[in-house]
């Protein structure tokens, strides 16, 4: 299960995450601390988790 958080329009911020699979996989995951100030420029942040996209 992938964690992909990438800011645009620039990406100044684009990684992927591996989280381990298992059976509670999806319950996992309750935190995620992206560090903004390395979007200097860009404008908005796409954080992708088990298919479901959230813009911030």
């Amino acid at each position: 299960m992938n964690i992909t958080v990438i800011s645009y329009p620039l990406q100044q911020i684009n990684y992927t995450i591996e989280a381990e699979r298992s059976y509670h996989a999806g319950k996992m995951v309750k935190y995620l601390w992206v560090d903004v100030a390395q979007a200097v420029s860009d404008e908005y942040i796409e954080i992708t988790y088990n298919g479901v996209v959230k813009r911030c």
